[in-house]
């Protein structure tokens, strides 16, 4: 059984598009050479969206501090 699975940035990206589209969107094949990497505006947006809260209530991890 995996408990616990360490990526670099890609592995957030990812994970964004399989929870938001269903599916990546990255096809190397097809971008490499038109230079575009599939739908990085959005992740980028909602991924940076959920953190700002987070940086401004001073919480690394984005959760809610009340107890």
């Amino acid at each position: 059984m995996i408990t616990h699975l360490a990526t670099n940035g890609a592995g957030t990206i990812h994970d964004w598009e399989f929870s938001f589209l269903g599916r990546s969107t990255e096809s190397v094949e097809q971008n490499v050479a038109t230079g575009t990497f599939g739908t990085w505006d959005e992740t980028s947006r909602n991924i940076h969206s959920r953190f700002s809260p987070a940086r401004s209530a001073r919480d690394r991890q984005g959760g809610d501090r009340r107890a």
